[in-house]
């Protein structure tokens, strides 16, 4: 209350009392007593007011009497209206002051009372507030462990420091392969085992300490990009990355940890894959040995993609040979003693079963193996010290490929897998595939590098035998010329002077038609003009022109022709030509002994037989007897003449009239064979083109 209205509240109850005094006073005899008539006013002002109203009052109040009453004091007694005056006083200040004291008590007992109301407003409104954050804290709880339960993210979570127990939501346990309900920790209590197994993802064990979950509560740090494998309870691996932190109490120390778990199985393999795949492509372009490419395979494979691994090749003879063979102790290097299969060394012929089986025949097409035992892997090639030492490794799947080039098998490779790691699969066996393609590439690139250099080698030697085949000749033909020309020659020289010059001048056009025939039958223009033909006057003309040169050389020359020997439609020309060849070299590289010639039907087959007691053919070069310029060395085409033309004329000449041809020898110094089959019946001939093909 403002000062003014406390004084005017005094002031009012004083002139309020003085007017009913002037009203009331003499009715009521109240001048016996004028101070007590303003007692009220005092102590209305008082408790109204405050203590300063009320002392004002009682000062208003002395005032008033003294005006009121003056008239009537003057007749009273001096000392007894002190008396009264004091007694007013005094009761007014009294009252005053216990006006003052109740009305400060009150203001502090309502002060008391509103701090109270205030505190009790406060706490109503704490205790509401915290009410409901405990309902915001219960429902974010359920939607965190909603959210926990149903992320397609694999999630963990450890509530102690040691990671004793540890829940893991629905996702993660189908990842892990465990219920979702059990305890998923890899440092379980007492008396519990892991539920399964982890490693880092090259397989090294991984101590406790180092485990995502646990790394965190130790380090009180994040654990960022941890990369781990899992083997699942069934057996099978996973790939995890993982991201962990710890979970801090309000002192700072762990009481657990919060892990994120994402499956990284397939990028981690796409990427091992791509790698793999890369490197097998810069090692199989490494070389253009293609023999060393091959070998280089299970090196490659172990221990990237398998645990034991075989290689079997075909070689040029068709023999099958153990290229290598390997397994991961081969590779870290740590065999010792006998039975270490090394990379470089070809190791004895391939195991065979009781049934002949190899691992050729096996991989006839890409092969999985999803159990594998001892019989397998007998089978598969491995030998008995192989088999023995990976038995306690315990093997679980395997794969055999075939490397095939232009529907050739040029040999087979087989992939092992021992415990430890993933099973083989169809995904595993397409990549198998995919290195056998890009080896068998790899191999042709080498054979055609091979062939490039052999053309190359053979016409720096055709060019040096034609130097040597044309030159010689000439000098013959310069030399008699000479002699002629100086006409210092009798008669009888002069005539065997034209003698040796018109052989000389024959061998020079048969060379020509020789390298004419080659280039029609490279180039496909090889024309024949087929009509019925005695084969058996065309065989014995033949072979009569190269009996002188046969009895010159001591050697016997034998023809026989089947008497029932019938009539074939061909062109007698080029049938000519190629008994006049076959003859020729036999007689050419035959020094003792003799040639045989035989021709007789077989079904519905003209057979021609050209046998000889000579020099043979080595068994490398068989395969090759047919290609242009080719000889078995190069001493023997200086020694016997010729270009190496002849036979593979013979081979475009036969395939044209729709026949075959073969030789046969059983090595060097053991004579040689060379066998015609000409259809007696009109057959559809093929394309000279093919047959250009072929010869070129």
């Amino acid at each position: 209350m403002i000062v003014v209205a406390r004084y005017g509240i005094a002031a009012l109850l004083v002139s309020l009392e003085t007017l009913g005094f002037f009203v009331l006073g003499r009715l009521l005899d109240l001048d016996r007593a004028p101070f007590l008539l303003f007692t009220p006013s005092v102590l209305l002002a008082a408790v109204f007011a405050g203590r300063d109203a009320g002392v004002f009052a009682t000062l208003l109040g002395i005032v008033a009497a003294e005006i009121v009453f003056a008239e009537d004091r003057r007749e009273r007694w001096e000392a007894l209206e002190i008396v009264r005056l004091s007694l007013f006083t005094l009761s007014g200040l009294g009252i005053s002051l216990a006006a003052g004291y109740l009305q400060a008590g009150r203001a502090r007992a309502e002060d008391r009372a509103a701090a109270d109301r205030q505190r009790a407003d406060e706490l109503a409104l704490a205790r509401a507030n915290a009410e409901r954050h405990a309902r915001d804290a219960e429902r974010r709880a359920a939607e965190l462990d909603a959210l926990f339960d149903v992320s397609p993210m694999g999630i963990a979570r450890a509530n102690d420091p040691d990671c004793l127990h540890v829940t893991v939501n629905r996702s993660l346990a189908a990842r892990l392969g465990v219920p979702a309900s059990l305890n998923a920790s890899l440092t379980p209590p007492p008396g519990q085992s892991p539920p399964f197994r982890a490693t880092a993802t090259d397989g090294t064990p991984l101590a406790t300490d180092e485990l995502p979950l646990q790394k965190a509560v130790r380090t009180k740090r994040p654990v960022l990009d941890a990369e781990l494998a899992v083997q699942r309870a069934g057996g099978s691996w996973v790939t995890l990355l993982a991201h962990a932190v710890p979970l801090l109490d309000e002192r700072g120390e762990a009481r657990g940890a919060l892990g994120v778990f994402s499956d990284v199985s397939e990028r981690r393999r796409q990427a091992e894959e791509q790698k793999f795949l890369a490197k097998a492509s810069e090692l199989l372009s490494a070389s253009l040995d293609y023999e060393e490419t091959l070998r280089q395979l299970p090196a490659l494979a172990v221990p990237a993609m398998a645990d034991f691994a075989l290689l079997d090749v075909v070689d040029a003879q068709g023999r099958l040979t153990r290229i290598a063979s390997l397994d991961r102790e081969d590779a870290s290097g740590t065999l010792e003693g006998d039975g270490s299969a090394d990379v470089g060394r070809r190791d004895d012929a391939p195991a065979r079963t009781g049934d002949g089986i190899t691992l050729v025949t096996i991989a006839r097409a890409p092969q999985l193996f999803p159990q594998v035992d001892d019989a397998v892997l007998r089978a598969l090639g491995a030998a008995p010290w192989q088999v023995e030492r990976l038995r306690p490794l315990g093997v679980t799947s395997g794969l055999v490929v075939p490397l095939t080039l232009h529907g050739a098998t040029l040999g087979a490779f087989a992939w092992v897998r021992t415990r430890g790691r993933a099973p083989f699969d169809e995904r595993d066996l397409a990549l198998a595939a995919e290195i056998a393609r890009r080896a068998a590439q790899a191999v042709e690139h080498a054979r055609l590098y091979r062939e490039a250099q052999s053309a190359n080698r053979m016409k720096d030697e055709f060019v040096a035998t034609l130097s040597h085949e044309l030159r010689t000749p000439l000098n013959a033909l310069l030399g008699w010329t000479d002699l002629l020309r100086s006409g210092r020659l009798t008669p009888e020289r002069q005539l065997e002077a034209v003698e040796a010059i018109h052989r000389t001048a024959l061998a020079q056009a048969q060379l020509t038609n020789d390298l004419v025939d080659v280039s029609r039958a490279v180039s496909g223009k090889f024309q024949l003009t087929p009509r019925e033909v005695e084969i058996g006057d065309v065989v014995q003309a033949a072979a009569a022109t190269f009996r002188v040169a046969a009895e010159a050389k001591g050697l016997r020359l034998a023809c026989h022709v089947a008497p029932d020997l019938p009539h074939i439609v061909a062109d007698p020309d080029r049938v000519l030509q190629i008994v006049y060849n076959l003859v020729g070299n036999a007689v050419k590289f035959t020094a003792t002994g003799g040639v045989s010639v035989d021709a007789r039907a077989s079904g519905d087959w003209l057979e021609l037989t050209v046998r000889d007691t000579g020099i043979g053919i080595p068994p490398a070069f068989l395969p090759h007897v047919f290609d242009r310029f080719r000889q078995a060395d190069g001493s023997s085409t200086r020694e016997f003449g010729g270009l190496g033309l002849g036979l593979s004329i013979v081979r475009a000449l036969v395939e044209l009239h729709g026949g075959t041809v073969s030789a046969e020898s059983d090595g060097e110094g053991r004579g040689a064979a060379f066998v015609v089959r000409l259809p007696i019946a009109p057959v559809h001939r093929p394309d000279p083109a093919s047959i250009a093909a072929r010869v070129g």
